[in-house]
C-alpha cells in the first residue's frame, strides 16, 4: 500500500519549500544593510574612559574583511559570485557606494574605523579619483609619485550620532529614553522580586564580590543581577587582563558561563515582552528593535527608489541590545532557535544582515523591479573562523527569503520614527529634536490610546506661551519694571537735568555757560569727539554706528584715544 495522500502532500510541500530556499539563496545580492555589534571594549564599570581594546579592533577588522569577500571581491570559497554587489569599487573606497553610521561613543566609532580597514584595506593603488585621474602622479613635480600615508590608508566617511541627535535613536533606541530607563527596569525588577528570583540571583553576585580575587573591585551595592550585563563585561575583562583575577578566580569557566547566561537572560527580559501586546508598555519594551527596523527599511527603500544615487552597501555600528530587540519583534526567539546562535548571547562583532536579492535578466546589471525583489535576513554570531553566516525566516515566513513588499509592510507596522520615539520616551531634555512633542512625566503606564504628535505639539506650545507670559508678569509686578511714555515737552523727573542746583545723577555731560545758562557739553574726548553720538545703543537698537561704537568702547579704551593727548598729573602746588 502506498503512502497516505496527506503524507505525500506534506512531502511535496516540503520539497517545494526546500527548492524555493535553494533558488532564493542563489539570487543576486543588489543591496545590503548590516548592523554590527561593537568589538571588545573596556567595561562600563571601570572608572576610566571606555575604549576599544586591541582585541576588539582585531575582531572588527576581521569582520570587515569577511564582508569585503562577501560583497566586493568574493575572495573565498564560502561565498559565491551571487553575493558580490554589482559595480562595487574593489580597490578604492567610494563613499557614494558605501554608507557608514555609528554612535559617537569612542569604542563604537573606533570599531567602525577598524571594520572599514578590513572592508577597504590600505592599498597603494587606491589613488585614482572618481574621474580616473591618477592622483599619485603630480605632473608639476618631475618624477614625483605619492601615495596616501600608512601605505595607502583609505578614508571612509563615517557619520557619528550623539545622543542629542535624532539619528542616534535608530542605532540605540534605549539611550536617553527616560521612560524605558524608568519603566522597563522597574517592571523587570518588580517581576523578579515577586517570584523571589531576584534575591537568589543577587546572592550569587554578592558572594562573588565579597571574596577574593574580586573583593573590593566593585562597590557591593552594585553587585546585583540588575547590572548583569555590565558585571559580565567587567569580570570577563578582569579575567582576561588582570593576572591576579585570572590566576585566582575559582571555577572560572563555570563562573563566567553563569555570568554570561544571566546577562543574556536579563537582556531579553528588557526587550522581549512576553505579553506580545500593542499598548505603550509592550512597545516600549522593544523600542530599540522598532527604531532599528525603521532605519533598515528606509535605507533599503532609498536604493530601490533611487538606484542611481542610493548607497548599495550600508553598515550601522551599535550595541547588542537593538539586535536582541529585533530578534523579538521579528519572531526569531522561539523554541526552535533556542539552540541556535540567534538564541545565544550576542558576542562582540556579531552582525545581522539584510539583503535585497533577485534574479535580473541575463547579462544585465540593473536591479530588478521591486516586485521581483526578495529580502533575505542572515546572522553571523561572531568574528571567529567558525562563525558562519546563517539565514533565518523573518515574521514567520516559510523560507529564508520573503517578498520585499511583505518586509516593508511589516516594517511599517512595527517601526517607530523619531516622533514616535519622543511620544513613548518622553525625553525632551537633552534631545532637541523632540521639541514640544511631549510634556509631563517620562514614566508611562499602559493605556488604550495615545496622544498624537500634532496634538501634543500644540499643547507643548500653549504651555510654553503660558510660562513665558507668567515670567513676564512676574518681572513687571515683582521686579519693579515699568514702561513710561514721556509727554511732549516734559522730562522725566529721574532722567536728564543740568548742573548747578538742578543737576541730576545722570547729568554727566552738561555744563553751565558763562552767563549761567544751561548748555550741553560737546566734543569731549571722553565722548569720542562726537557731538551727536546716538544713544540708541544703550536702548538695544542697532544702528549704522554699531560696529564703530564697539571699537571705541573696547576693554581697555585704548582705541578711543589713539590720537588724543595724554592727561598729565599736575605737579605744582
Amino acid at each position: 500500500m502506498g503512502p497516505p495522500k496527506v503524507l505525500l502532500q506534506l512531502l511535496c510541500a516540503a520539497g517545494a519549500a526546500m527548492a524555493q530556499a535553494s533558488v532564493s539563496d542563489n539570487e543576486q545580492v543588489w543591496v545590503a544593510v548590516v548592523f554590527v555589534n561593537h568589538g571588545e571594549s573596556t567595561p562600563a564599570l571601570v572608572g576610566s574612559s571606555r575604549i576599544l581594546t586591541p582585541t576588539g579592533a582585531q575582531q572588527m577588522q576581521a569582520q570587515g574583511d569577511l564582508f569585503r569577500k562577501r560583497y566586493i571581491t568574493s575572495g573565498d570559497g564560502a561565498n559565491s559570485s551571487a553575493t558580490v554587489i554589482p559595480d562595487m569599487s574593489k580597490v578604492a573606497i567610494d563613499n557614494t557606494q558605501v554608507g557608514v553610521s555609528s554612535l559617537s561613543n569612542s569604542w563604537v566609532s573606533a570599531g567602525a574605523t577598524a571594520f572599514l580597514q578590513g572592508l577597504y584595506p590600505p592599498s597603494s593603488g587606491a589613488i585614482a579619483s572618481p574621474g580616473g585621474i591618477d592622483l599619485g602622479h603630480n605632473l608639476a613635480v618631475a618624477g614625483n609619485t605619492t601615495s596616501y600615508p600608512l601605505n595607502g590608508y583609505q578614508y571612509p566617511n563615517i557619520k557619528t550620532y550623539g545622543l542629542g541627535d535624532a539619528g542616534s535613536i535608530s542605532i540605540d533606541g534605549t539611550e536617553n529614553c527616560a521612560a524605558w530607563q524608568n519603566t522597563i527596569i522597574k517592571n523587570v525588577s518588580d517581576t523578579l522580586k515577586g517570584s523571589g528570583d531576584l534575591d537568589k540571583k543577587n546572592k550569587f553576585y554578592t558572594d562573588l564580590f565579597s571574596t577574593a580575587p574580586l573583593q573590593g573591585t566593585l562597590p557591593i551595592q552594585d553587585a546585583t543581577y540588575l547590572k548583569a550585563l555590565e558585571i559580565f563585561d567587567f569580570v570577563k575583562y578582569q579575567y582576561s587582563y588582570n593576572k591576579t583575577v585570572h590566576d585566582s578566580l575559582k571555577d572560572a569557566d563555570a563562573t563566567l558561563q553563569t555570568l554570561q547566561t544571566n546577562a543574556h537572560e536579563f537582556e531579553l527580559l528588557q526587550v522581549d515582552d512576553s505579553r506580545g501586546g500593542t499598548d505603550d508598555i509592550s512597545t516600549l519594551h522593544n523600542i530599540p528593535g522598532r527604531t532599528l527596523i525603521q532605519q533598515i527599511s528606509i535605507q533599503l527603500s532609498d536604493v530601490v527608489n533611487n538606484q542611481s544615487s542610493g548607497r548599495k552597501l550600508n553598515f550601522i555600528f551599535g550595541s547588542s541590545l537593538p539586535m536582541a530587540s529585533f530578534f523579538s519583534i521579528a519572531g526569531l526567539l522561539t523554541r526552535q532557535t533556542d539552540s541556535t546562535p540567534i538564541g545565544s548571547f550576542t558576542r562582540p562583532g556579531a552582525a545581522i544582515i539584510f539583503e535585497l536579492v533577485g534574479n535580473s535578466t541575463q547579462g544585465s546589471k540593473s536591479m530588478p523591479s521591486p516586485d521581483r525583489l526578495n529580502l533575505r535576513f542572515s546572522y553571523r554570531p561572531g568574528t571567529g573562523a567558525n562563525d558562519s553566516i546563517s539565514a533565518y525566516p523573518l515574521f514567520g515566513s516559510p523560507g529564508n527569503t520573503m517578498p520585499y513588499a511583505a518586509f516593508t509592510t511589516n516594517a511599517k507596522k512595527l517601526g517607530k520614527n523619531s516622533s514616535d520615539w519622543c511620544q513613548l520616551c518622553g525625553s525632551a531634555q537633552g534631545n532637541l529634536f523632540c521639541g514640544g512633542n511631549q510634556a509631563g512625566s517620562a514614566q508611562i503606564t499602559p493605556s488604550n490610546g495615545g496622544m498624537s504628535p500634532a496634538v501634543s505639539g500644540i499643547i507643548g506650545a500653549i504651555i510654553m506661551l503660558a510660562i513665558t507670559g507668567l515670567a513676564a508678569l512676574a518681572l513687571f509686578f515683582l521686579g519693579g519694571f515699568r514702561i513710561n511714555r514721556a509727554r511732549n515737552g516734559e522730562r522725566s523727573s529721574k532722567s536728564g537735568g543740568f548742573k548747578g542746583a538742578e543737576k541730576m545723577a545722570s547729568d554727566t555731560d552738561v555744563r553751565l555757560g558763562n552767563r549761567g545758562t544751561q548748555e550741553e557739553r560737546i566734543g569731549s574726548w571722553e565722548m569720542g569727539g562726537h557731538a551727536n553720538q546716538s544713544e540708541s545703543h544703550d536702548m538695544g537698537i542697532v544702528t549704522s554706528d554699531f560696529l564703530r561704537a564697539d571699537r571705541r568702547h573696547d576693554d581697555d579704551g585704548a582705541s578711543s584715544i589713539n590720537h588724543a593727548t595724554a592727561v598729565h598729573a599736575r605737579e605744582s602746588v
